[in-house]
């Protein structure tokens, strides 16, 4: 029967690389067997830091910085979420860690570029996750989708959030 509990001390191992306390963390997991992925980490500090990491778990896990981004959160990093296409989406924080700052934002996690963020909701942020293409966030007393798109306009090609319907 398997059993969760704290792994023995000497392969219990801590990767410090935020500069305050760590609020949320996912993971997009690599090929089947192939035993990597990569976790996203986000901090609740006013500098808010969404770190990424190489992880390997072949004998003794390990966590290798791969960037760290620097989201439009004022108030710290309340969850993150992988997505398909390489998509990684950071919300701000929970108003239980710090007044939420209710940011929506999504990013491209192997080059780091930010493709777009809004401000979600009326409400504070509870969590995040992708269904398909479409961004889901809750809030105190709903859920609402929201649809990456590409515009062209006269700055050029970007990405921009808006409310499903």
């Amino acid at each position: 029967v398997p059993t969760i509990g704290p792994s023995p001390p000497r392969s219990r191992r801590n990767f410090q690389e935020h500069p305050a306390p760590v609020s949320c963390v996912a993971l997009h997991e690599g090929g089947a067997g192939q035993g990597t992925g990569v976790v996203a980490s986000g901090d609740c500090g006013s500098a808010s830091v969404v770190v990424l990491w190489r992880m390997t778990s072949k004998g003794r896990p390990n966590l290798v910085v791969m960037r760290r981004l620097a989201p439009p959160h004022f108030s710290g990093v309340g969850c993150v979420a992988f997505g398909g296409s390489g998509l990684l989406v950071s919300v701000g924080a929970r108003p239980s860690l710090i007044a939420g700052d209710r940011q929506i934002a999504v990013w491209r996690w192997e080059n780091g570029s930010l493709l777009a963020s809004i401000k979600g909701h009326n409400a504070p942020i509870y969590d995040v996750c992708f269904f398909r293409d479409l961004v889901l966030t809750c809030g105190e007393k709903k859920v609402q989708a929201w649809e990456l798109r590409r515009v062209q306009d006269v700055s050029g090609s970007h990405s921009t959030l808006h409310e499903h319907t």
